[in-house]
């Protein structure tokens, strides 16, 4: 019998693996080659979106500050996507729910790309937050299927592919626009990726075998979502004195209400969407509400960085004047470093253990964040604070997965690392209405244009967040050789 209030590590009718065959190496490179080949299309719409924000912006005639919301709205959705898809993919397969996930995110690539209007591509955005759970779907088959020798190498491909996927997206992209000038052209960049991704995982990748029994929280997704939208436009609207302060007060309460009976609903049901008690456990819970401002960090700046650099220099008196192509080709060498920290994690670890490396790209963000307030008007100087910031970035974001991986039970992978993407969703979509906020109501007078000051606001709280979550993490007890103990004995 289960407990009233199971824990999603522990599942005494998890289903056992059926008696198939091992897989051989051949099948193994494939399916690493599938799963890679699939985060690293996520990869692209995360590098591919920035660099375009400035062209969507022309197209639809839209300021910095209501540009934030084509990151905002896909982080909302990566939110409630990713413990949904996570919790579905352990339960009816991973490999199953990875296909929808794919398909969704084609499905919003081709909306984006023909969007007639603002609030189509920003619907299509929503569609796009199924990446996010690429790589939690992705981790679940290989802890379920591949041999454990292969498991870490997999892991770590997997989430270096996602920020190599993020390089080629800026590549590609600026290729793309320097021939066509046209910002459509590179929204249908991500179409053809997606597609191809589509049918690799129907041809190459097995399903996995173990099955989490347990039901889907449909009521504390629904709250969660609710929760979230409304806070969001509080955030925004409020912020940027358009509401009422009565009005905004009112949304302010009713958003925390919705949290507060979301967080209700998850310690009560038998199974949660968000099981909070992982997310308590000593060994993780830092990790986690470290997650809420690694997503400030990560996420925050991403569309105030794009809009700076294409920003008329002669006209504002900051910014560098540049069109896409030389935004994505400014924003590369960043994704390059990214990349760098992503494969640098495995022999960082062996080296000082997980903590120190998460450590490290704390820090690398905090410093480089920091120099990029400061140092802002040279191009070169900028795009050396920019590396700075993304060493830490992919440091901190292909390691925290393979720590959190390590010490779930095989059946609980999905939820355990998907927990992590909802973390950083939240504090991303936060930030992205604020700083919205922020860009909007620090603006040249008469105008909607934000002063060089809004900036510098965004990057000095990027980089407090990526301070804070150095803080938090260093509060991480336990230590990273008992790990795969920790990890055995839930299973």
């Amino acid at each position: 019998m289960q407990s009233s209030i199971p824990s999603s590590h522990d599942h005494p009718l998890a289903a056992e693996p059926s008696a198939e065959p091992v897989l051989s190496p051949r099948a193994v490179a494939l399916v690493i080659v599938a799963l890679v080949f699939a985060t690293f299309g996520e990869g692209i719409i995360l590098g591919l979106i920035p660099a375009a924000v400035p062209g969507i912006g022309l197209l639809f005639g839209k300021s910095a500050g209501d540009l934030t919301w084509v990151n905002t709205t896909q982080l909302l959705s990566t939110a409630v996507c990713t413990p949904v898809f996570a919790r579905l993919g352990d339960m009816y397969g991973h490999r199953r729910l990875l296909r929808v996930a794919v398909l969704l995110a084609l499905l919003g690539a081709i909306a984006c790309a023909a969007a007639p209007s603002f609030g189509v591509l920003l619907a299509g955005r929503v569609l796009e937050g199924t990446v996010a759970a690429f790589t939690a779907l992705g981790f679940g088959i290989v802890r379920d299927r591949l041999p454990e020798r292969s498991q870490r190498l997999a892991m770590t491909s997997v989430a270096a592919s996602l920020l190599g996927g993020i390089a080629i997206g800026l590549v590609v992209a600026a290729e793309v626009y320097s021939v066509s000038h046209n910002t459509r052209a590179v929204l249908w960049i991500p179409v053809a990726f997606f597609a191809v991704s589509a049918v690799m995982l129907l041809t190459l990748v097995p399903e996995s075998r173990r099955r989490a029994r347990v039901r889907v929280d449909w009521p504390g997704a629904l709250t969660l979502s609710a929760g979230l939208v409304i806070l969001l436009l509080a955030i925004a609207e409020g912020a940027s004195w358009r509401w009422t302060s009565g009005r905004t007060t009112g949304s302010l309460v009713a958003a925390a209400a919705l949290l507060a009976a979301w967080v209700a609903t998850e310690l009560t049901v038998r199974e949660p969407m968000v099981d909070l008690r992982i997310a308590a456990r000593r060994r993780v819970a830092p990790i986690y509400l470290a997650s809420l401002t690694l997503g400030v960090a990560f996420f925050g700046a991403q569309t105030a960085t794009s809009t700076f650099l294409a920003s008329p220099r002669k006209l504002l008196g900051y910014g560098f004047t540049l069109d896409l192509t030389h935004v994505a080709l400014v924003l590369l060498p960043g994704s390059l470093v990214a990349v760098i920290g992503a494969l640098a994690v495995a022999p960082l670890a062996r080296l000082g253990g997980h903590k120190a490396t998460l450590y490290t790209g704390c820090a690398a963000m905090a410093a480089g964040y920091g120099a990029m307030a400061l140092w802002h008007a040279n191009l070169a100087a900028f795009i050396v604070t920019m590396c700075i910031t993304n060493l830490g970035t992919g440091i901190v974001n292909a390691g925290v997965p393979v720590v959190l991986a390590e010490r779930a039970a095989r059946t609980s992978t999905g939820i355990a690392t998907g927990l992590f993407n909802t973390a950083k969703g939240v504090g991303g979509s936060i930030s992205g209405a604020a700083f919205a906020a922020v860009l909007t109501s620090i603006a040249i007078a008469h105008t909607s244009v934000p002063r060089q000051s809004a900036y510098v606001v965004v990057w000095l709280v990027c980089g407090a967040c990526a301070l804070v979550s150095l803080l938090v993490v260093v509060t991480a007890t336990g230590r990273d050789r008992e790990a795969a103990a920790d990890a055995g004995a839930d299973q």
